[in-house]
């Protein structure tokens, strides 16, 4: 009951922007007013097995570790799909499960990001969760205006003429949003020469359901 509570709202909001969209991304083909956010299971599954296999084949691999989130990956290249045209694309819309019209995507997209808020507030003790999207581009990159005008999550940084703020820009978007967990995600380095970087950062807090005993762990 909750969840539909939290879609109308989401459905609300989304119509309030209609005219934007409909101008923004002009597609043609019907969008649906249900969401549907199964693409992210199969996507994070799928990503799960190629990661697992690329593991199990990796003689150095050993008894490593790995963790990574689907859904950020999930999160940021649906940003990335915004932009994207023809294989590309078509690619990234089969591999993402999202809809076929960039409106479509678009509010499928941010219906979730309003879910993930809501249910990842830290409110009553629940857990917290804190993420963010970017797409920086260097000004040398045409942009139509509405793209930068809609979509809050791309933002115009000065790459190439100011390779150490922009870094210093990143790592403080990724810093707020992780609590200072990673402060220093890039150097300016790693700019060098580059037109577009696109961000995921995730935070997350919560409990575990089967805590560790204390009593059988020690610091390594």
């Amino acid at each position: 009951m909750v969840v539909w509570r939290v879609v109308l709202v989401v459905a609300t909001l989304m119509s309030s922007a209609t005219c934007t969209l409909d101008t923004c991304f002009p597609d043609t083909g019907s969008t649906s007013s249900e969401f549907n956010f199964s693409g992210v299971d199969i996507f994070g599954l799928g990503l799960f097995r190629e990661l697992n296999a690329l593991m199990t084949s990796s003689q150095s691999a050993g008894d490593a570790n790995l963790l990574v989130s689907p859904y950020s990956v999930w999160s940021a290249l649906s940003l990335a799909l915004m932009g994207a045209e023809g294989r590309s694309r078509r690619q990234l819309e089969d591999a993402l499960g999202l809809p076929t019209t960039r409106r479509g995507a678009y509010r499928t997209k941010n219906a979730l990001d309003f879910l993930m808020r809501a249910l990842g507030s830290g409110t009553n003790g629940g857990p917290e969760l804190r993420r963010v999207d970017r797409a920086y581009f260097d000004p040398t990159v045409q942009l139509r205006p509405c793209v930068t005008d809609l979509l809050n999550d791309v933002q115009i940084l000065d790459i190439i003429s100011d390779p150490i703020g922009s870094a210093d820009k990143i790592n403080n978007d990724v810093s707020m949003v992780t609590g200072g967990q990673i402060k220093d995600l890039l150097s300016s380095d790693v700019l060098k020469d580059s037109l577009f970087v696109l961000l995921n950062a995730i935070y997350f807090k919560g409990s575990w359901q089967t805590k560790f005993d204390p009593k059988n762990t020690q610091k390594q």
